[in-house]
Order: C-alpha cells, then sequence, then structure tokens
C-alpha cells in the first residue's frame, strides 16, 4: 500500500473534526488531532500514555497513569467515535484514520490501496456528454429550485457559569427557557439575548412554554405559576412535584403528584377549574410516573414510569390502559415529541453513558420486545432534557438539550484517637481513586488490602478492585449498561457480592463474583424471586438482602449464603441491612426515612438509634457505626458522626466537603479503623446545546 500524503490525512482530519460525531466533544477533537499530527510529524515512538495526559487533558506533572486510567478510558472512546464517524458521515471517503488498540499512535489507510480513481473509455464519456446535453436546462431547473439539504451541527447554546438545566423551547423555536441560578430565564436562540423571568429567592424548576408562546409555566417549591413570556405578575395555577407540562390545547396541566408513600403518578388539571384527573396507577411500592411529555395532536402522553429503574411508556390522554415502549430497566432523564407526532425523543443510559435515542410511537409492541430505539448520531455523551419545535419561518426543526457532566471520585481521610472519646476526629482527606467519570461505593476488603468500587470509567457501570492505594484498578464485570451497586466483600476476601438491574420489571438481582474475576453467578433466592444488597454475615454463613420493589414489603430477610429457605427478619420496613460485629443484631434504614434501627436476628423488637442519617451513608466497624449527616443546605459541608456501641452516645468526628452527594452513597471504614473512604463530586458542569436542522 502506498504512503498516504500528509495533505490528504491532514484534509480528512479537519472532515472528521467538522462532524457531528466530533463537534459535539472538544476534548474528544484535541485528542485526535495531537496524536494524527505527532504521528505525521514522525513522533509515534513518543505518544505515550503519560504524554497525552499531560498535552491533552491537562494533567500535573506528578500525574501517574498506573493510578488515574483518564487516557486509557477517552482512548477507547475515540475509537468507538472514529468507528461511529466511518459508518456514518465517514463512510465514503477513501483515507481512513484509526488509533489501533495497544497503542496511542495514529493509523492512515487508503480505502483504494493507493489505486487512482477509475477512468472512463472516451465513447463513454461522449454518450455522457450527450445525454449531459439533452438534460442541461432540466438540472439547471432543479438545481435552481432545490438546494441541498442543510448538515444538521451540534453548537453550543449557552456557555455561563453554574448549571443551565431543564430547557424547554418555545413553539416557535425561537427562544428557550431554563433554569438558571434557581431562576427561569429566557434566552434568545439565535442571538444573545437574555431575560430573567422569575426573581424569587425560592428555587424555580421545569419551565413549560403555554401553546401560544405567550406564557411560562414553572414550578416552585411544589406549586405550579403562570408568568407572561416576557416576565410580570406571576398566578398560581395548580400543584406538581416534578414537571408541569401543557395540553396542546392551553385548557390545562399535566401535573405530577404524589399518590403513595414512595410513588408519584399523572394528573391531568383544569386551568378553569382546577379539577383533578388521574391518568395513571403505577405500582404503588414503586417511585412511579416521574416524568411525561404530551403529543403534539394531545392524544397521547409518554411517560417515563420507575422501578428500580426507567422506561418509557404510553398512554390516552382520554385515558385507558398503558402501552410500554422500552424494555431497558436504565435510566431516562428527559423525552420530548417529535413535531410530527411520530417518535419519542429520550435521554437514556442504555449503553452505560446518557445520550439521546429515537423510538417510534406508533404501532404495537408485543409484551416482552424492544421496540428498538435508534441512537440520535452526533449529539454524543452526557445529553440530558430533550427540547424540540418546529420553526416554520426559517424551515427548519430545532432540538436544544442539556450537556451535562459530572465526575466522582473517591477520597480518603485518616480517622486517628480512640473512637467515641473528645480526641477522636478526621484528618483532611485527599484523592484515593479518581477519573474523570463515576467512581463510587468503596468497600475496603477484610484484610484492607484492596478496594471495591462501583465506577462507569469503562462506558458503564460495573464492579471494579484496586489496590489500598488506588493503584492497579482491575474491571471485574462486563454488564455493559444495567445499574450495578454496592459491591461488598466476603469475610475472607474470596468473593464479592453486589446487586443490578437485571431482573424482569426493573428489578434487583444479586450475583456473586470471584474476587480475581470471572463470571458472576446469580444468587437464587428461594421461590426465584428478586434481591438487592446482599451482604454477609461475619461468619459467612448468611446472606442478608432486601427484595425487589415490585415483589413484596421491602424487608430485611436471611438466607444460607450456600443457598436454602430465607427468613423474614423485619415486619415494619428494612433497607440495607448490616449485621452487628457480634452476629447477634441487625442494623437497617427504612425507605424514605431517616434513622437506624436495630433487631435481633433471633426474633424481638426493633430499637432506634439516636441516630440522623440516610438510608445509604452508614457502616458498621468493630466498635460503632460511621455515618454522614447532611444539612438542609446542599452546599455546606458534611458531618461525619460516630455512635458508640460501648457508650450509645454520638459524638462528631470531622466535618467532609460539601461536594459529598447524597446520591452516591456508601461509605466505608479499613478494618484496623484508621481509614475512610467516601465519594464527592468533583466537578459538574451543565450547559445548553443546539442542533439546528434536526431531523
Amino acid at each position: 500500500m502506498q504512503a498516504l500524503d500528509t495533505g490528504k490525512v491532514r484534509e480528512e482530519l479537519e472532515k472528521i473534526l467538522a462532524s457531528p460525531v466530533f463537534a459535539s466533544s472538544p476534548r474528544m477533537s484535541r485528542f485526535l488531532k495531537f496524536v494524527v499530527e505527532q504521528t505525521l510529524e514522525g513522533k509515534a515512538g513518543q505518544i505515550k500514555e503519560y504524554v497525552i495526559g499531560i498535552e491533552v487533558f491537562d494533567k500535573p506533572p506528578d500525574y501517574d497513569p498506573k493510578v488515574d486510567s483518564t487516557v486509557r478510558t477517552e482512548a477507547s472512546k475515540l475509537r468507538s467515535r472514529l468507528s461511529r464517524y466511518y459508518e456514518t458521515a465517514g463512510r465514503e471517503y477513501a483515507v481512513v484514520i484509526s488509533i489501533p488498540k495497544g497503542t496511542y499512535a495514529a493509523a492512515f489507510e487508503d480505502r483504494r490501496n493507493g489505486q487512482p480513481e477509475k477512468t472512463w473509455p472516451r465513447r463513454w464519456l461522449a454518450m455522457v456528454a450527450a445525454i449531459a446535453a439533452v438534460l442541461g436546462v432540466t438540472v439547471a431547473i432543479w438545481r435552481l429550485s432545490r438546494s441541498p439539504a442543510p448538515i444538521a451541527r451540534v453548537i453550543p447554546l449557552t456557555s455561563y457559569p453554574d448549571l443551565e438545566e431543564h430547557p424547554a423551547l418555545s413553539p416557535d423555536g425561537s427562544r428557550v427557557a431554563f433554569c438558571w441560578k434557581g431562576d427561569i430565564y429566557v434566552k434568545q436562540v439565535k442571538g444573545e439575548g437574555l431575560a430573567q423571568i422569575t426573581h424569587d429567592p425560592a428555587v424555580e424548576d421545569w419551565p413549560a412554554w403555554s401553546p401560544d408562546g405567550s406564557q411560562i409555566a414553572f414550578v416552585r417549591g411544589g406549586v405550579v405559576f403562570v408568568v407572561p413570556a416576557l416576565g410580570g405578575s406571576e398566578q398560581r395555577v395548580a400543584e406538581s412535584e416534578g414537571r408541569v407540562v401543557w395540553t396542546p390545547d392551553g385548557t390545562g396541566f399535566f401535573v405530577n403528584l404524589r399518590t403513595s408513600r414512595n410513588g408519584k403518578s399523572i394528573f391531568l388539571v383544569s386551568l378553569a377549574t382546577g379539577e383533578k384527573r388521574r391518568l395513571t396507577f403505577p405500582h404503588e411500592r414503586s417511585p412511579g410516573d416521574v416524568d411525561m411529555t404530551v403529543s403534539p395532536d394531545g392524544r397521547w402522553l409518554a411517560l417515563v414510569r420507575q422501578v428500580a429503574r426507567r422506561d418509557l411508556y404510553l398512554i390516552p390522554t382520554a385515558g385507558g390502559e398503558v402501552r410500554r415502549l422500552t424494555y431497558d430497566n436504565v435510566g431516562i432523564l428527559g423525552l420530548a415529541w417529535t413535531p410530527d407526532g411520530r417518535d419519542v425523543i429520550f435521554s437514556s443510559e442504555r449503553q452505560g453513558s446518557f445520550r439521546l435515542w429515537r423510538v417510534s410511537a406508533i404501532g404495537k409492541s408485543a409484551p416482552g420486545k424492544v421496540p428498538s430505539p435508534t441512537l440520535v448520531e452526533g449529539v454524543g455523551d452526557d445529553a440530558r432534557y430533550p427540547s424540540i419545535a418546529d420553526d416554520s419561518k426559517a424551515g427548519t426543526q430545532r432540538i436544544v438539550y442539556e450537556r451535562h457532566a459530572r465526575d466522582m471520585d473517591i477520597r480518603r481521610a485518616e480517622l486517628v484517637g480512640p473512637e467515641g472519646t473528645a480526641r477522636h476526629h478526621l484528618k483532611p482527606s485527599v484523592p484515593l481513586i479518581v477519573s474523570t467519570r463515576t467512581d463510587a461505593t468503596p468497600s475496603w476488603s477484610p484484610d484492607g488490602t484492596r478496594i471495591a468500587f462501583q465506577s462507569d470509567r469503562s462506558g458503564a457501570p460495573e464492579v471494579w478492585v484496586c489496590q489500598a492505594n488506588g493503584s492497579n484498578p482491575v474491571r471485574l464485570t462486563a454488564f455493559s449498561g444495567p445499574q450495578v451497586i454496592y459491591p461488598r466483600w466476603a469475610p475472607d476476601g474470596s468473593r464479592l457480592v453486589f446487586s443490578a438491574v437485571t431482573g424482569p420489571n426493573g428489578n434487583f438481582e444479586s450475583y456473586r463474583l470471584n474476587a480475581t474475576g470471572g463470571t458472576p453467578q446469580r444468587i437464587i433466592r428461594p421461590g426465584g424471586g428478586s434481591m438487592a444488597h446482599p451482604v454477609f454475615s461475619h461468619d459467612g454463613r448468611w446472606l442478608y438482602f432486601i427484595p425487589g420493589p415490585t415483589e413484596d414489603s421491602v424487608e430485611v430477610w436471611r438466607m444460607p449464603a450456600s443457598g436454602g429457605e430465607a427468613v423474614k427478619i423485619t415486619h415494619d420496613g428494612g433497607f440495607r441491612p448490616e449485621e452487628s460485629p457480634d452476629g447477634k443484631l441487625v442494623y437497617y434504614g427504612k425507605n424514605g426515612t431517616h434513622g437506624l434501627w436495630a433487631i435481633p436476628v433471633d426474633g424481638g423488637a426493633e430499637k432506634q438509634l439516636p441516630v440522623s442519617v440516610t438510608m445509604m451513608h452508614w457502616t458498621v466497624t468493630s466498635r460503632g457505626i460511621y455515618y454522614i449527616e447532611f444539612p438542609e443546605n446542599p452546599s455546606t459541608p458534611k458531618l461525619l458522626k460516630f455512635y458508640s456501641f460501648q457508650t450509645g452516645k454520638v459524638n462528631q468526628v470531622g466535618t467532609l466537603e460539601g461536594a459529598v452527594s447524597p446520591d452516591y452513597p456508601g461509605i466505608s471504614v479499613s478494618p484496623d479503623g484508621r481509614w475512610l473512604l467516601y465519594s464527592v463530586v468533583s466537578s459538574t458542569s451543565s450547559d445548553l446545546m443546539l442542533v439546528d436542522h434536526f431531523r
């Protein structure tokens, strides 16, 4: 194969960087440009992981690739994007740029193997010329009356400090309303005009345009208000604990209201009378119907229903049976109808990262059969809450979405002084397990030499294990999509147990896994039911767990680790159990309630402990229970506290960063009681992105 001309390679590089697949990701474009230019300059042998980390990802000089897997993770994503590009926009191009596995240097290929383009014989050229002469007038007329279809491109719409969230395009597509700094703002799509619509100290959310574009509805503290689109006097019109959606005729709203202890349903509210009509009836023990959008003709409601995870459903707005659109049981963040009413665009992590997908809302899907959503090409990762409008004046369709990225890392802090005394305190923390993605729910091994944790650094949530100093991270599972949570060690350190959303109806299943890798084995619960949050007893003979949310009340159960009959331990609610050091008690939280309880394993009355903690942010040690107390203000430092088994009292051990998130739970203390592990949000960004000429 002939060597490729560097000019042709650079020309192909510019095509790639301008394509929708790469234009939406400046960091990925920077990565590709660096390795291509270095290779063309004859420096392929110098393109090392450390060099890329410093030059592309702005890592500090003490960056250690053995600890920080950023480059390896991003290289995998870069190879995927290149493959996607050559399957779409670049499928006809002769020059192919790739990054072969095992290297970071670029490779270049000529699909024609260096052969010139085929030439035609003179008689064929003459014939073509004759035909062209006959059709010339027709071609000229066609060219004048028809221009090439504009190319869809992703461009930033906002880039303000803090977070711009929950965009809503006006009906004509000329303006976008969104949440910023707790207020509602409106910005021109073509231009920089920005207007603040609300000014209340409370937080406003979920802006929604009236069908004629004259008003904006929004939610403040569970109450729906309507305000003129240019700002002005507000009118209270309804209540909602989530999104508010106008009916297409402007006579009412669809709202979210709580209908059980744990879940919400969708209601239709009349703007004239305030009358409410319930439309959906999800399972009472599930979170229920958490999001919705109405079809352009007003006949159908697309909704997001959550059991353990989420899926899309359809229901007639006049009332009736729900019809399931997806069978993914994954996270979904936002949905919107296309203007023609044929498809629903939604944000889903069905392949590990939140991207935009399209699914047909026409026809019927058989029970259990996936309607095959298709990826919206060119949008990229971290895409949430789409909004679509048909701009008839410009002759184009627009989509605006929120690009939201959050990086979570695991930090380590030293615990010093006798537990339960005035000298018991926490030293400042340092980063331990770090990547550009989510690393959470750490768990020390019984011998203190390893840490198990959940991470999506490979593109989807999986179980990982690393050394105690955070080095040598190794991925142990390959579910490639379903949510995987809370790995816990067997007492001898040989195995791990964890849960994954792989069961029917979005339920969790539990698995055991060799600590060195291999195929996870499902733990069979007696009767075949689902189970979540498995944890070993201290002697390794028992597994404690809770059932899936749609199969039974949420209680703590126990079964032999080798299999056998399960016994219910609690009878008034129980969540995420842990055994006491002597094996006589089980500690647990309760779904939707702050606090911890203890109950004898062999039977007896439960007792509430004097602690204020969420269901997840606590751990049992040999001398007591460490837990995180979250103040009302989410930005203020969190408190680390310790409940002593010996004294029955609580003392404050220290403060943790305000960036500790209640969304990703789990803390762990090393077996020797010296080290605390917990997760923090290292960075968060959220900007609005625009796709013009969306199809």
